[in-house]
């Protein structure tokens, strides 16, 4: 996240320590996929909802958030079994059922709604990644590593370097220096992470430059732009953190933004040109 660093050795320690401590399981989820994949897709999903709708109005967050909880596994369950199209009409559904809801109790209604779908969206993106036949894992792992190396580049150079802010009125903390340090970091880091993953024969080659790094280019953009979301609805609604579930991190949706939205990046591109690491014949 391209922000001007103003952390101490405590705060990136617990940062390293949150970030040792999630990716295994993470990796190992995306490893195996099937119904682990989708279980855990379905937890973190459920996570982001329950803390925007905190932020959103936390005297009216359980009946909003229980729906917005099952309308996620319901938009995962379906997107396993029958497909992402039928994820999305359970996701639309349930943001429907949240938005009356939220009417009924007081919650804010688009800003409830948005809290359901937006999740919802990118978890049915995530897990349509896992769900190719041919290349599922790698392009999960290859998403992960993109994102990682966006997020540690940005902090990084933006850390070193500092100056013009990105965005300072919905993030005065992010530079233009740490977002190009993040774009940079991760096209280098999608291009080795292609080689490794032929090499381990996820992939039968490498994918061309020609075609992996404009799609690098385009998560690493989706990534700092997931950030710049998040940073907007807490100043939205006046929140430090959306929660204080991972120590360093704040909550699942602090830790997770670039992440959400580089899943629908990706998951879009698939959607319209195919399989991203596709080698053509």
């Amino acid at each position: 996240m391209a922000r001007v660093a103003k952390a101490g050795t405590g705060e990136i320690g617990r940062r390293v320590l949150s970030s040792l401590v999630l990716a295994p399981g993470a990796l190992a989820a995306a490893y195996f996929g099937g119904p682990a994949f989708a279980v855990v897709t379905a937890l973190v999903g459920a996570g982001v909802v329950f803390e925007w709708c905190r932020m959103a109005s936390s005297r009216t967050i359980a009946p909003v958030a229980i729906l917005g909880v099952m309308t996620v596994g319901g938009a995962v369950a379906t997107t396993s079994l029958l497909g992402p199209w039928a994820g999305a009409g359970a996701a639309a559904g349930g943001a429907l059922t949240v938005l009356a809801a939220a009417y009924r109790f007081g919650a804010p209604p688009i800003w409830s709604a948005c809290g359901v779908l937006y999740p919802s969206a990118a978890c049915i993106a995530l897990l349509s990644l896992r769900l190719e036949p041919e290349s599922g894992r790698a392009l999960v792992f290859w998403l992960f590593l993109t994102v990682w190396a966006s997020d540690i580049g940005a902090y990084a150079l933006g850390r070193a370097v500092g100056g013009a802010r990105l965005a300072p009125r919905i993030s005065p903390g992010k530079t233009v220096s740490g977002a190009i340090g993040g774009v940079i970091l991760a096209l280098l880091i999608a291009w080795l992470a292609g080689i490794a993953l032929s090499a381990v024969g996820w992939l039968p080659e490498p994918p061309p430059l020609a075609l992996s790094l404009p799609v690098a280019f385009a998560v690493a953009l989706g990534a700092q732009g997931g950030d710049l979301i998040e940073s907007a609805i807490k100043r939205r609604f006046r929140v430090k953190n959306s929660g204080e579930l991972i120590p360093g991190h704040g909550g699942l949706f602090d830790r997770l933004d670039s992440l959400l939205a580089a899943s629908l990046v990706l998951g879009l591109i698939r959607t319209l040109f195919g399989d991203p690491l596709a080698v053509a014949p």
